[in-house]
Order: structure tokens, then C-alpha cells, then sequence
């Protein structure tokens, strides 16, 4: 059975240069400290936590710094990053030993993700698109939590920025941002989107002012719809059975 690990000759290892390669270690293989050299984009920077998320042509990964050694790097700087591999829980993590900055790229497109398939944690890290409907805004100085329904659950979009999302109670919106789990323990309790700029959030349906006004359609339509794909508003009516 081959793992994640690349092979390596009598010499020095052999480093890592696929975000996706790192994703895919176990546990143990990334807490062997694996070195790397990978390059992406700066999708979201948290100087006090002391780490950043780089976002590269075959996925995105936490990047762990030493706060009190280098300054942190900006959003959408496009670095080359060397550093070796730790466990970070859900997925594998890079603790960064020296960067350099090449340029700035803006993230590439958004992959969208289903609630589903990103509260299993496999999406940890990763620039991803969601959907849903707006329930409610909390504001705490320049950050802003936008909290989101969807028909499996709730996530956050957690926004830096001065200003909140205009949208009313009830769009449907679509959230672009790196997925971050919360866990306590092995169960993951909160799912998180980091938006590091409001133009990443957009208003697909305004909320009707009545959702009475919405067409009536039948009970058996429903079943024709998707899920993943088709996330809509509906009115039916029916008589209570039991």
C-alpha cells in the first residue's frame, strides 16, 4: 500500500510541492515533520492566531508562522512558501520556515461545496463557495458573522470588514471563503466560511416582502429537486394527516 509520502533518495528528503499531496497524508505520516515547497495565494491572514491560508492550483492548506520571527503575509500575495508538514487535525498543515513574495493573484474560482460534504472536515482549508439563506448579521468591531441556512444545517461566514452585508433576512446568497471547521473533540460544531472581503459574498434572490406571494406548486415538484443544486423558495399547501 503506498502513502502520501514521496520517496526519498540517500540524501535529503524529498520535499513536498503539491498542496494536495500534503492534504493527503495521515495523521502520523504529517506529524514527521515532511518538508515542502509549495506556492499559492494569501486567501485569509490571522496575525494574532499567527497563521495564514495559502491557496495553490490543487488546493488550499493552513500555513502556521512564527509571529515574533517574520511579519505576516497580505491577502492575495502570491508566495512561495518553504516550510515541513504537522498534524492539524482534520487535515494536514505546514509550519512555515521562510516565504517570498512573486506577485498578486487573486484567488482562483470558488469550488462550490454542499453543507454536506464540507461539515465532514475533508474540506478544511479550501477555497470554496456556499449557499443560502440569510438568517441574521452580528457585528464585533470590523468583523462581521453571517449566520446562513441551508437545507442540511447552518454555517458562518466570518467577513473582515467595515461594512456589513446589505441583503434582507431570507436571500439567498452565496458565500465565497475558506472552509474552517470547529470541532470539540472529533465532532465538528461549528462550520465557518473566512471571507476576507464583502465582495466575495453576493445576493442571488432578495427575500420577498411576502413569502404568501410566492407561486403556489405542487407537493410532487419537490421531489424534482436537487438538493446541492437546486436551493430554492417554495409554497405548498396540503391538509395535516397526522
Amino acid at each position: 500500500v503506498s502513502s502520501g509520502v514521496p520517496a526519498q533518495s540517500s540524501g535529503s528528503p524529498t520535499a513536498m510541492e503539491s498542496i494536495e499531496q500534503i492534504r493527503h497524508l495521515t495523521s502520523e505520516e504529517a506529524a514527521r515533520g515532511h518538508p515542502v515547497k509549495i506556492s499559492g495565494t494569501v486567501t485569509w491572514v490571522d496575525p494574532k492566531g499567527g497563521f495564514f491560508f495559502l491557496q495553490g492550483v490543487s488546493g488550499g492548506i493552513r500555513v502556521r508562522y512564527p509571529r515574533d520571527q517574520m511579519e505576516a503575509p497580505r491577502l492575495v500575495q502570491f508566495l512561495a512558501v518553504e516550510g515541513g508538514t504537522y498534524n492539524g487535525g482534520f487535515v494536514p498543515a505546514v509550519d512555515l520556515k521562510r516565504y517570498w513574495y512573486l506577485d498578486s493573484v487573486d484567488p482562483p474560482p470558488a469550488r462550490p461545496v454542499t453543507f454536506d460534504q464540507a461539515i465532514t472536515g475533508s474540506e478544511d482549508g479550501q477555497w470554496i463557495e456556499m449557499r443560502g439563506f440569510l438568517e441574521r448579521t452580528e457585528s464585533y468591531g470590523d468583523i462581521r458573522r453571517i449566520y446562513v441556512a441551508t437545507a442540511m444545517g447552518e454555517f458562518v461566514g466570518l467577513l473582515d470588514s467595515p461594512v456589513n452585508v446589505r441583503a434582507t433576512k431570507g436571500s439567498l446568497i452565496s458565500v465565497r471563503g475558506v472552509c474552517e471547521t470547529v470541532a470539540d473533540g472529533t465532532r465538528i460544531t461549528v462550520l465557518r466560511l473566512l471571507v476576507p472581503i464583502l465582495h466575495y459574498i453576493s445576493v442571488e434572490d432578495d427575500a420577498p416582502a411576502d413569502f404568501f406571494d410566492l407561486p403556489l406548486r405542487p407537493i410532487k415538484s419537490l421531489g424534482e429537486l436537487s438538493l446541492a443544486r437546486d436551493l430554492t423558495r417554495v409554497r405548498v399547501s396540503g391538509v395535516v394527516l397526522y
